[in-house]
């Protein structure tokens, strides 16, 4: 993943913690899933209308994260 994408994902977090880790510690497992899915099919709807394939990349690093949950 780009160094670009890396960095829009990366939400506002202490120290070197990447935020969806901030993310996993403040919810329980099944609302994190529910975060990144939702996140995902966000990413997936505005593709053809906003940030094309840096959108798509977007989709699916979400979706990788709710199959390490």
């Amino acid at each position: 993943m780009t160094g670009r994408i890396q960095a829009g994902l990366a939400l506002a977090a202490k120290g070197s913690r990447e935020g969806i880790a901030a993310i996993r510690a403040a919810l329980t497992p099944e609302e994190c899933g529910g975060y990144c899915k939702g996140n995902a099919i966000k990413y997936s709807w505005r593709e053809r209308h906003k940030g094309g394939n840096e959108d798509l990349k977007k989709a699916s690093w979400y979706l990788t994260k709710i199959s390490e949950e």
